[in-house]
């Protein structure tokens, strides 16, 4: 099974152990993650694993995979919501006025372009360059790990079939 959402809070942070919120179809769903990919709020991942009991904190998602995901409409109007402290008006209007060119503006740290909007002020424009880079820069190296992973992967099984 797979839920796919935002995480919206982490409650748990341990050595081998995270529990965290997933914001996800309008519910909140309480994941445990015993992997070694770490999560922070504001995350957009999907999360493949099974409901189990926990019997002193209840119904519980148990994780044994975790990706990032593309962006969507509801995923960006809930990254801009989570951490930044602007509300449904503002998102919309942002949503309005660019629409999925708003993450390029983003990218780019455009913030005279998003405080342009009425109702932003640089001080917003700016939190939500800061919490974008934040979240892309994580998953940049994530990227760039599981390459060079699969990249010495492919060396090793090469060196072990030429050692052969």
């Amino acid at each position: 099974m797979q839920v796919i959402g935002i995480v919206s809070k982490i409650l748990l942070e341990g050595t081998y152990k995270q529990v965290f919120n997933l914001a996800c179809q309008g519910q909140s769903v309480r994941v445990e993650n015993g992997i070694n990919l770490r999560v922070l709020t504001g995350d957009t991942i999907a999360v493949s694993g099974k409901f189990v009991i926990v019997p002193k904190y209840g119904k519980q998602f148990q994780a044994n995979h975790i990706s990032y995901v593309p962006i969507t409409t509801p995923l960006l109007r809930h990254f801009l919501k989570t951490g930044t402290g602007i509300g449904d008006a503002i998102v919309d209007r942002l949503l309005s006025a660019y629409g999925f060119a708003l993450i390029d503006l983003l990218e780019n740290k455009n913030i005279a372009a998003i405080k342009s909007v009425e109702r932003i002020s640089e001080a917003v424009a700016i939190q939500l360059c800061k919490t974008w880079h934040a979240a892309k820069g994580k998953i940049d190296l994530i990227k760039m790990l599981e390459n060079k992973l699969t990249n010495e992967s492919k060396k090793l099984a090469f060196l072990s079939l030429t050692l052969q």
